[in-house]
């Protein structure tokens, strides 16, 4: 197949195709059928208070499936261009934008765009007006660009330096976001199409230690669904919509539309539908072409996913009714803002067990038995359509629990949103490690919890017939234990969020380099066995002293380190040394160029094939 072809191909995801659409169109009918026997037939017309609402929760959990349903239900028309070079003679212009973060985040990162192999030109667009930035950009062969006023955050710089580059495409990198060297070589063919935009690519991760991450390192994160499958399927229908980074685009569309659009908070979003209404082509590729810092905390977790909902409310109340999109467009950007909307049933489903065992009042008017079953059937097929449709990047108890982090912080936004209160732009913070604490977010769900277990108690009291009784024994049995599960779900999702917490500020690599250390009165060869920007821990003869002044010949690095022996341990017959490393823009920019093809690999926590050789000490 050649280079500019772009016919559908069988993706991995389609493998047993007909099993898996039989599944996931199974709710369509069965789910159907169930809510049309709910209203028509179960509806307690003496406690509509309750029954309605929970009715239209699960009337709303059925259309989000459906729209779930309309972009994921075919992969195959995406135009993925096989592995090759791109064709010589492109202005290229890659863009990384900061503002407040530290050296041993961007480092890698301008590392990383200074090294990919196409021709281009790396610009660092500090908005922090940074000295040291200003350095380590002339240290590393980078242009530095700082404006002279800072309104509109990210879009505003980005439409900056758009007045200033020359190139007929950029790329955009978030400050921690380090790419591969074929980054231009993966996503510059899609332009041959001239009604191409913008080319995103996946948003994947080297700290797979991250918050957001669950489950065996690297294999899933709270993002896996979207970028891995759904933005997948916007394809199909021209409506993948840009997320910043890691991306490519035409300069002459962006100019087009008057630049990055800087009226909400997610600038990338916004831009999307005033591309598609103006006819242009937006792709998403779905292969890996730059890996970057998730949130470390739940801190900086929710204050991303807080700024993502107040934004794509904003995109969508602003952007839906105009003229220019197709209904199959139009749907989309509905169904991705509807994700920030889930928050409302998943909390109606949520207070409707403790009310029940509260008021002894059921939402249903049917036999307990006859319901139960009924709906047990069609959530088994529900839960097992999700997964189907999810392919492999759906892990169905992660995602309730991720749900759970963002409930209350996803209502507050569309609060603000219907009530106009005006709203700032928030960086996430990014490598600055973290204590555990409760955050605010946190609270409602610990008052939830209290309100369970005392509904718990009240309810098994009810049960035992120990002070109080009950009319519905087995509805209350089986919300007793339903209700067990859910508090059980809460207490953990609770406990994550405050215990988990990175306090390192730099995010360590794997690698077992031959490397020679040296003091004023000894040479010494060690093996370094994990490093950073700003140390490495490593194997060595001989003990020494904490405090003293070393220097490091690392292979890959042209100059040699110098740092400061933190600590001394000897485990079994080996010596292990904590080295801090002497911060200055010479070293960082050394150190940088070794760490960055390590953090933009497939697998940053066990080193790829070395990048550099591995044997006598530079």
């Amino acid at each position: 197949m050649s280079r500019g072809d772009t016919r559908p191909r069988k993706a991995p995801h389609e493998l047993n195709g007909p099993l898996r659409r039989f599944l996931a169109l199974l709710p369509v009918p069965v789910v159907g059928a169930y809510l049309i026997w709910r209203a028509g037939w179960t509806l307690n017309g003496d406690a509509l208070w309750l029954s309605l609402p929970l009715l239209i929760a699960e009337t709303h959990g059925y259309l989000t499936y459906l729209m779930n349903l309309m972009m994921t239900w075919d992969l195959r028309g995406i135009p993925i261009r096989p592995p090759g070079f791109a064709a010589p003679g492109l202005r290229v212009d890659v863009l990384i934008a900061t503002y407040n973060e530290p050296s041993w985040i961007l480092a890698p990162t301008i590392a990383g765009a200074v090294g990919i192999r196409y021709p281009h030109e790396t610009y660092v667009l500090d908005d922090g007006e940074r000295d040291w930035v200003r350095q380590l950009c002339q240290e590393m062969g980078a242009r530095y660009l700082a404006r002279p006023t800072h309104e509109q955050a990210k879009a505003g710089n980005i439409n900056h330096a758009l007045q200033i580059v020359e190139g007929d495409f950029f790329c955009v990198l978030d400050a921690d976001f380090v790419p591969a060297a074929n980054f231009i070589d993966e996503l510059a063919p899609y332009f041959e199409d001239p009604s191409v935009a913008v080319v995103q690519g996946p948003q994947e991760f080297y700290n797979l230690d991250s918050f957001q991450h669950a489950g065996p390192p690297g294999q899933w994160h709270d993002q896996a669904s979207f970028y891995r499958v759904i933005q997948v399927g916007k394809n199909r229908t021209n409506s993948a919509f840009w997320c910043g980074t890691p991306s490519m685009l035409r300069r002459q569309a962006i100019l087009e539309i008057g630049g990055v659009v800087a009226e909400t908070l997610t600038e990338d979003l916004h831009t999307s539908p005033r591309l598609h209404k103006r006819g242009w082509r937006t792709i998403f590729h779905p292969r890996p072409i730059a890996r970057g810092v998730a949130p470390e905390d739940y801190d900086g977790f929710i204050l991303q996913r807080l700024r993502w909902a107040r934004g794509a409310m904003q995109v969508v109340r602003r952007e839906w009714r105009g003229s220019g999109l197709s209904p199959a467009q139009r749907l989309s950007y509905i169904a991705s803002t509807m994700t920030y909307l889930d928050s409302y049933r998943k909390l109606a489903f949520l207070v409707v067990i403790p009310i029940i065992l509260l008021s002894d009042t059921l939402p249903i008017d049917a036999n307990a038995t006859t319901f139960i079953a009924v709906w047990g059937v069609q959530m088994a097929i529900s839960v097992v359509a999700l997964m189907a449709l999810g392919r492999s990047a759906h892990r169905y108890f992660a995602t309730e629990m991720f749900d759970l982090l963002k409930m209350f912080a996803f209502i507050l936004a569309s609060l603000e949103i219907m009530f106009a209160r005006p709203l700032r732009f928030l960086v996430t913070p990014k490598g600055d490690g973290g204590e555990r604490h409760i955050n605010g977010f946190l609270w409602p769900t610990l008052v939830l919890i209290g309100v369970y277990v005392g509904a718990l108690l009240l309810g098994g009291m009810r049960v035992a017939g120990a002070g109080t009784t009950t009319s519905n024994e087995t509805a209350i049995v089986a919300t007793l234990l339903w209700g067990t599960g859910i508090l059980g779900l809460l207490i953990f999702t609770t406990w994550r969020g405050y215990e988990h917490v990175t306090r390192r500020r730099a995010h360590r690599i794997r690698v077992k380099l031959n490397a020679e250390l040296s003091t004023e009165t000894i040479s010494m060869p060690i093996i370094i066995t994990d490093m950073t920007l700003l140390g490495a821990a490593a194997t060595a003869p001989r003990e020494l002293p904490a405090n003293t002044p070393v220097r490091l010949a690392i292979p890959g690095v042209d100059r040699r380190i110098n740092g400061i022996i933190r600590s001394t341990a000897r485990i079994d017959a080996h010596v292990q040394l904590r080295i801090e490393f002497e911060a200055d823009p010479r070293s960082t920019a050394d150190l940088a160029r070794a760490i960055a093809p390590y953090l933009a690999s497939k697998d940053p926590i066990i080193s790829p094939e070395p990048a550099f050789p591995v044997g006598k000490a530079a």
